[in-house]
């Protein structure tokens, strides 16, 4: 089976997105090794920072995303004789490709929380519906990450309800150096991911400022542009007391997680939520939001919040770093949570979806 995969998340700095679209193609270049019964060439608009080792490459050199989508790519593939094409982020399946595809939608973020289009302005609207529709009536077969993005694709789209599948992400157990130590001084708290309005960093901010744990723990924000906050930090008199790192490396991700009292994440809404994950992978507490997908992927592993509340944060907060006990207690559930979800199992489960389409 000769196989074409969008790999554009994977061209820069790579985050959770990219993280779903690192582990597939080396799933599947792995899978292969051991079958035989796969070809995989991984698409990018320009020269990319990571290439996967062990599969084919093409860089079609674009800087506008509407044009690769619908004249680049196409191009590319009706050139090349591909069994199936697989759009791995929400949209970028060609208007007039007739060939075999699979599309994987992280999330309908835009439509379930329209403030989006203000703080990201990655499309317009009508280019993100337009996208996003012809994606989802094109696909041969859908794949989502979680029940819930399942469930928002159709409520909004009732006609994907026959050909959607839910294959949940994971987490890789990260290998530390030996007394690898947070570049940060324990002790404090963290957030870390994606930094825009729908992650309710404010509201972390906030609710840091007002809970009990500020006289002992300092706050650490990761993600790049965390700067943007500097004036509400500032304006709550917390510039001593917050870290903002920026963009650090997948091994100073986990040994910044590892060494936190708690991960703070109440996000107002998620495809996924893989940051829960990997505090869990590492043995720390976590706290994040009662809505959209976090709850299906922490169960009842962490200590769930409404993210609107910041007197509810700021109260578990002090709840997690006040007790040693109930801190053990989350930390152990956590390890078994992530028994749940498997890289193997989506890579399996995926070449079940390419099976039941390829011709």
């Amino acid at each position: 089976m000769n196989i074409a995969i969008d790999a554009r998340p994977i061209a820069d700095d790579i985050t959770g997105s990219g993280r779903y679209v690192l582990k597939l193609i080396e799933g599947l270049r792995d899978f292969n090794l051991r079958d035989r019964r796969f070809s995989v060439t991984a698409l990018y608009n320009k020269e990319p920072v990571h290439r996967v080792s062990g599969i084919s490459t093409e860089v079609l050199v674009s800087n506008n995303r509407f044009k690769w989508e619908q004249f680049v790519l196409p191009k590319f593939l009706n050139a090349h004789d591909f069994d199936l094409y697989h759009a791995t982020w929400n949209y970028g399946i060609p208007f007039f490709y007739k060939g075999t595809t699979v599309l994987t939608v992280l999330d309908v973020i835009p439509l379930k929380w329209p403030p989006y289009f203000l703080s990201k302005k990655i499309l317009t609207l009508p280019e993100y519906l337009f996208s996003l529709y012809n994606a989802l009536i094109k696909a041969n077969k859908i794949i989502s990450i979680s029940k819930t993005s399942t469930n928002d694709v159709v409520s909004v789209y009732p006609f994907a309800r026959k050909k959607i599948t839910t294959i949940p992400l994971a987490v890789d157990i990260p290998v530390l150096p030996p007394h690898a130590h947070s570049p940060i001084p324990k002790p404090y708290i963290v957030y870390l991911g994606g930094v825009d309005k729908r992650k309710n960093i404010d509201g972390v901010i906030r609710a840091y400022a007002n809970s009990k744990t500020k006289e002992t723990h300092d706050l650490v924000i990761v993600g790049r542009n965390a700067q943007y906050y500097w004036p509400l930090i500032n304006k709550l008199s917390l510039g001593e007391k917050v870290h903002l790192p920026g963009f650090v490396s997948e091994e100073e991700k986990f040994t910044i997680l590892k060494d936190a009292a708690c991960l703070v994440y109440p996000s107002f809404y998620e495809g996924f939520g893989i940051p829960v994950l990997e505090a869990m992978a590492v043995g720390t507490p976590v706290i994040t939001s009662n809505t959209s997908s976090l709850p299906e992927v922490a169960g009842d592993c962490a200590l769930l919040v409404n993210p609107h509340s910041e007197a509810e944060i700021s109260t578990a907060i002090d709840k997690i770093v006040s007790s040693l006990e109930f801190s053990d207690e989350l930390r152990g559930k956590g390890f078994m949570r992530l028994n749940s979800f498997s890289w193997e199992r989506m890579i399996e489960d995926t070449i079940t979806v390419y099976k039941g389409v390829a011709v």
